[in-house]
């Protein structure tokens, strides 16, 4: 994820992003590891799993899933396997800002 569709998919979380200890300009690209560390800073954990195949099945693609913890609590978000670790990092970084977004929308 860029910065730009950070702010144009959700605002709130961009302006608190910008402000937080977490940003540091200027960083063209993808912005992901620091969305991360942004998201666990504020109780919102994301971790990336991967699985290599078996010895049979070596032919196979290594799977990535996820798993998102918000202020202590796991949350089931779907359980689906990406062929990337990028795949898997995006689909769950939309998952979680769009919960934070909602968290500060409950709190205004």
């Amino acid at each position: 994820m860029t910065l730009d569709e950070l702010q144009a998919k959700f605002p709130g979380a961009h302006a608190l992003f910008l402000d937080s200890p977490e940003f540091t300009p200027p960083r063209p690209g993808n912005i992901s590891g620091d969305l991360v560390n942004f998201l666990r800073s504020r109780g919102f954990d994301i971790h990336i799993s991967w699985t290599p195949p078996g010895r049979k099945s070596a032919k196979k693609p290594v799977r990535h899933g996820t798993i998102l913890i918000i202020k202590g609590r796991t949350i089931d978000h779907g359980d689906r396997d990406f062929a990337s670790y990028d795949e898997a990092q995006d689909h769950v970084l939309d998952y979680a800002l769009d919960m934070f977004t909602e968290e500060l929308t409950i709190l205004a």
